[in-house]
Formats: structure tokens, sequence, C-alpha cells
């Protein structure tokens, strides 16, 4: 391949590489974006508690609004 003979034997997987990498840290910025309430929430909650189970992160997760009962209160119906 041209490219190849220009830039070194390995170049074109190197590139690809990065490419991958690039893409999928845009992904994963575009996640934790469209879910910067839910993390401020849990963050909220890790700050206050220091600790959190799993059933309440779920339910802190799982919760369609951040009106609903806290996580704490959820466990306990």
């Amino acid at each position: 391949m041209m490219f190849e003979k220009l830039a070194g034997k390995g170049a074109l997987m190197r590139l690809v590489t990065v490419l991958l990498i690039a893409s999928v840290a845009i992904l994963a910025l575009n996640i934790l974006t469209e879910n910067r309430a839910k993390l401020d929430e849990l963050a909220k909650y890790l700050y206050e508690k220091e600790a959190i189970t799993g059933e309440e992160f779920m339910n802190i997760l799982n919760r369609e609004d951040e009106s609903a009962a806290p996580a704490e209160e959820k466990i306990k119906e």
C-alpha cells in the first residue's frame, strides 16, 4: 500500500487504532453528557452518605425524575 511506503510499516494500523480510540472517547463523552443529571445526583448522594449500596445506586439510576423519593426511602417500600 502506498501509505505504508510513505509513513513506514505499521503506520496504517497505528492510524486506525488512534481513530478507533478517538471515536470511542467521543461516544463516552456523549454518554456522560446525556446522563449528567444522574451523575450529579449520584455524586450528591455519595457526598452526603459516603457510601452507596448496589440497590441504592440502581434506584437513583432508574429513577424517572429528580423529584422522586430518595433511594433509601424506595428500598424500605
